[in-house]
């Protein structure tokens, strides 16, 4: 394979990038100062890179330097008298994989561009930024002077 790191995903797809595009980041703390919980965050990304191969082939393909793959999770421990809580908190991918010409990526007939799970926050700040118009709504009722019955 022409090219040395490899980038995986979950499920059955694996992308081999050229070294030194893919990035790691570990991060251990601790939930608080009283705590005995740890927080353990984890993210892998590539960007800038301009080629790929995938492992069914091995031929080298040019991408678009805009291309990336990230993923991130965060994890929580937890010690207690009966072990080690173990507690998943957040885990996330994201793809974006073009050819130069800007054309996504198809690969086994999925395009490669995509996140998992998909970009919700949105939808939720959508969601409160209703329930806010709402409540603004019911507040400038009641300041509204009340028509008088004659």
């Amino acid at each position: 394979m022409a090219h040395l790191a490899t980038v995986s995903f979950s499920g059955p797809h694996a992308y081999a990038l050229p070294g030194g595009f893919t990035k790691a980041r570990i991060h251990l703390r601790r939930k608080s100062e009283a705590s005995s919980e740890l927080l353990l965050s984890i993210e892998r990304a590539a960007k800038g890179f301009e080629s790929f191969s995938l492992p069914e082939d091995g031929q080298v393909h040019a991408c678009d330097k805009s291309s990336f793959i990230q993923e991130s999770a965060e994890v929580q421990f937890r010690c207690s008298p009966d072990g080690i809580r173990v507690d998943v908190l957040d885990a996330r991918e994201a793809i974006t994989l073009c050819f130069p010409d800007q054309r996504v990526v198809v690969h086994d007939g999925l395009p490669l561009h995509f996140r998992s799970p998909p970009a919700g926050e949105s939808f939720f700040r959508f969601l409160r930024f209703w329930g806010l118009l709402a409540w603004a709504r019911d507040f400038l009722r009641l300041l509204r002077p009340k028509p008088k019955l004659a």
